[in-house]
């Protein structure tokens, strides 16, 4: 009888021990122990070296092998403020091994150092996406910070806009979009010296139907009511969603005659999709001659294509 026996080979395994945090400048030794799964070293085994963002840091040796003890090494640089990945490859005959670990690089003129992110990087806009911020720092304790919240660009909101960092240095806030957009929510941390660190990211935001369903609630606003006695001209604000074709204001009289009829298309004046609009009426019909003092009703209607999203009516007065 023949046996047959057939070799099992089995990975490297990787020990990677370097200090997390550098400060902008700074240097530092990438220490690597490569060994069996029984923990015997395994010498002669080739590392590779390699960084995720290119100028972070700069490292001194990317190819390297393992001494008779399992031991390699290598030094980095600190570059530019910021987070990299370092990948870590072992290969050992036919048995290759991946690890990665990171780096983070302090401004050299700060302590601390923020980085902001959500949780999904797109959302709809009848959802909601968790903002986190992890603040870091060499020499000072993270936990306990105040950090600051606030959408800087887009429709939304955040809540609370003032969290406290956990033992990680981690914090976070809740955004809640108004309608689709592209949104930049900023998370900032001052520190004692009255420094403002801070980091900005992006959500984008698609619109649903939730949109022509959230954003018209008491969107309408007509001032100053009534029109006249020295205000010549009123404001008509209103809100619109992202997707939309055509906008409709009309001003009835009380026997629902048109006396005033305007309509906006997308990238117009007044048609400005997910963020209010304003645009003036002077108190003239179409022809340019004065309405009569009194009552009037004024619609404004929103259509995406042929269909109607929505119409919002107000009364408004006229008295000359």
């Amino acid at each position: 009888m023949i046996f047959l026996f057939a070799l099992l080979t089995i990975a490297p395994f990787l020990q990677i021990n370097h200090r997390d945090t550098l400060l902008q400048g700074e240097r530092d030794t990438i220490f690597i122990n490569v060994s069996d799964s029984t923990g015997s070293a395994l010498d002669s085994v080739e590392i590779r070296v390699m960084v995720g963002t290119a100028g972070i840091v700069d490292v001194d040796d990317t190819v390297l092998f393992s001494d008779s003890a399992g031991n390699a090494y290598t030094e980095v640089l600190a570059r530019l403020p910021g987070y990299t990945d370092v990948y870590i490859t072992a290969i050992d005959s036919a048995d290759t091994t991946v690890d990665t670990t990171g780096i983070v690089v302090l401004d050299s003129t700060q302590h601390f150092y923020i980085s902001v992110y959500p949780a999904l990087m797109t959302i709809n806009s009848d959802n909601y996406d968790t903002v986190y911020a992890r603040l870091y720092s060499r020499d000072s304790i993270v936990a306990g910070r105040a950090i600051h919240f606030n959408v800087v660009s887009g429709s939304g909101h955040v809540s609370p806009p003032v969290n406290n960092t956990d033992i990680n240095g981690i914090a976070y806030t809740v955004f809640y979009p108004f309608v689709g957009d592209t949104v930049f929510v900023e998370g900032y941390y001052e520190d004692n010296q009255g420094r403002r660190i801070a980091d900005t990211t992006r959500i984008i935001v698609n619109p649903s139907e939730v949109d022509t369903l959230r954003v018209f609630g008491d969107s309408l606003f007509f001032y100053p009511s009534p029109i006249g006695h020295g205000h010549d001209r009123a404001n008509i604000e209103y809100l619109l969603p992202s997707d939309f074709s055509d906008v409709e204001i009309r001003i009835l009289d009380p026997f629902g005659n048109t006396v005033y009829l305007k309509r906006i298309k997308p990238g117009e004046n007044g048609g400005i999709g997910g963020s209010w609009n304003r645009i003036q009426w002077d108190g003239t019909n179409n022809n340019g001659k004065k309405v009569a003092s009194g009552l009037y009703i004024l619609v404004v209607r929103i259509y995406r294509g042929t269909a109607l999203l929505r119409e919002l009516t107000k009364r408004v007065g006229v008295e000359w």
